[in-house]
């Protein structure tokens, strides 16, 4: 880089992705997190069942690994069917838990884009 490109700060995800801050990516990803977050330890203490429902109108990306050891494929369909509209559910054949990514890493990274493109906005 030369010093004439300004340097663009970027937040680590917890997968460890950067991603430039400012992105509809990191806002989408950061704001759905904690969201989730606040339904799941508020005072009502819900499940994801519970929590997903009230996200509706905003779009809902499930990823679930169908040879996950750790969650059953079962539950993401199950909380995928709780999902209000927009939503998208996207077994990974073969994929373990948290594997989807490593599965295919183009696709994945093309299929997400793909996903938030259309409902955030070109990231581009």
């Amino acid at each position: 880089m030369n010093r004439s490109t300004p340097r663009r700060r970027s937040i680590q995800h917890p997968l460890r992705l950067a991603l430039p801050l400012g992105s509809a990516l990191a806002a989408g990803a950061l704001g759905i997190a904690a969201y989730t977050t606040r339904l799941l330890n508020g005072p009502a203490k819900r499940t994801f069942l519970d929590a997903v429902e009230p996200i509706a109108p905003r779009p809902v990306l499930l990823i679930h690994g169908a040879a996950d050891s750790m969650i059953p494929v079962d539950h993401g369909r199950a909380i995928f069917a709780a999902a209000g509209e927009p939503k998208e559910l996207w077994v990974v054949p073969g994929a373990e838990h948290c594997g989807a990514y490593f599965a295919d890493r183009p696709y994945y990274v093309t299929r997400v884009a793909q996903f938030f493109d259309r409902h955030l906005g070109s990231l581009a």
